[in-house]
């Protein structure tokens, strides 16, 4: 494998994660301190939770600081704490949510001693009225689809949301029968075409493919929702994204973190969504072990003036370098390493980068065969062994040889 130069930039988020958007909102541990109003429930609301996932050091193994987080209906005087509502699942492992279905004075509040250690969540409130709309969408938590192998989701859903305060790629296999598939670092309120806050799709498949090509989509998080054409079945992975080393060989995009790409008619690009608590890595690898690869990448850039991205191909030694607002196309004819760079950034800055792969052959070209299966279900399985060994060795490599070069100082 060719030399892989990569520079990791850690980054620490805001204070405080608060983002609104028209129908919905997303707060974190950090947007509560004492009693805060949640205003989308003034006309009815459905709110989601998520957490780091199972607490080992909890008798019940939710989130100890979450667990005094309390939601508060007013109205009737009921209580329910966050931890609470974010390890609720059905049968098929979908979220269960809190729903108050009439106009309610909800508010939030904090029970925690000042000096209590505080976890990464996401609370995720979304008004009853687009709820009710949208209701072809299904809700998981990464930490209940990630981990466990066999969960099998059917295919009579349109929008399949993901929420989750851990970084996470979603990956189908190329395919020849026909699908399609486009991903938004959204909730399922803002996942289709006409969404109400200009979010674009951080990845879509060609239209009309009589194929179907795959993807490898990054959720850096803490939310994001994909669109399934169901002109047929399509096995689904959902693999850890902490390596920040993405595969070559396949479609997908690269995004920084928190940033959704939204931005609200009167109101601007939304504020990025950054965990506090979690070191963010913002510059990346796309890398493939042995094989060359002809890329073309569109760039959706949001940048201040000073911040700036730089893409290598340390294969053939090109360079662009890209700053302001306006969409960017790059292509390289044939790389096996692209390292991305990135100043670094703060709300509402940003950038979304779709790729797209074309294998280069090599003499002789072996010929495979693609075996599709006939299952009318969408199934979700854990990573395999061999692809996180993959994925964790770039990574050291990518962080080994960083280390000797920084390209942004």
């Amino acid at each position: 494998m060719r030399t892989v130069i990569a520079s990791i930039l850690l980054l620490t988020g805001a204070c405080y994660a608060f983002v609104e958007f028209s129908k919905s909102a997303l707060y974190d541990v950090y947007d509560f301190e004492g009693e805060i109003s949640i205003p989308k429930c003034n006309v009815g609301c459905r709110i989601y939770a998520s957490t780091g996932g199972y607490f080992q050091t909890s008798n019940d193994g939710l989130d100890p600081y979450a667990k005094n987080l309390i939601i508060v209906d007013n109205d009737n005087n009921k209580r329910y704490s966050i931890a609470s509502i974010a390890s609720g699942k059905d049968a098929q492992k979908r979220k269960i949510p809190l729903d108050f279905k009439s106009p309610s004075r909800i508010t939030v509040v904090n029970e925690n001693d000042k000096d209590d250690k505080k976890y990464n969540m996401v609370l995720y409130v979304v008004d009853l009225a687009t709820a009710s709309d949208n209701h072809d969408y299904e809700m998981y938590d990464i930490y209940d689809v990630m981990y466990p192998a066999g969960t099998v989701l059917t295919t009579n859903t349109d929008i399949v949301t993901f929420m989750g305060v851990h970084p996470f790629f979603v990956s189908a296999q190329p395919s020849n029968q026909p699908n399609s598939a486009s991903g938004r670092l959204t909730g399922f309120d803002n996942a289709l075409n006409a969404n109400s806050d200009g979010c674009p799709y951080s990845f879509q498949t060609p239209p009309d493919s009589p194929t179907f090509p795959g993807f490898n989509m990054f959720f850096p998080g803490p939310i994001g929702s994909i669109v399934y054409g169901k002109q047929g079945p399509m096995k689904v992975t959902v693999n850890d994204g902490n390596s920040r080393v993405f595969d070559l060989s396949m479609d997908g995009c690269i995004v920084s973190n928190g940033f959704s790409g939204c931005s609200r008619p009167g109101v601007g690009p939304l504020p990025t969504f950054r965990f506090p608590q979690r070191e963010v890595q913002d510059s990346v690898v796309l890398s493939s072990n042995t094989d060359d690869y002809a890329v073309t990448m569109t760039v959706l850039p949001q940048l201040k003036d000073g911040s700036k991205i730089k893409i290598d191909d340390n294969t053939g030694f090109g360079s662009k370098t890209i700053t302001g607002s306006t969409a960017t196309n790059v292509h390289f004819d044939k790389t096996e390493n692209i390292f991305i760079g990135v100043t670094k950034l703060s709300t509402p800055e940003g950038y979304i980068i779709r790729y797209n792969t074309t294998l280069v052959p090599k003499p002789p070209t072996a010929t495979g065969t693609t075996t599709v299966s006939s299952s009318t279900t969408v199934e979700m399985t854990s990573p395999t062994t061999s692809g996180v060994e993959k994925r964790t060795s770039l990574n050291v490599l990518a962080l080994l040889v960083g280390s000797l070069l920084m390209r942004f100082e």
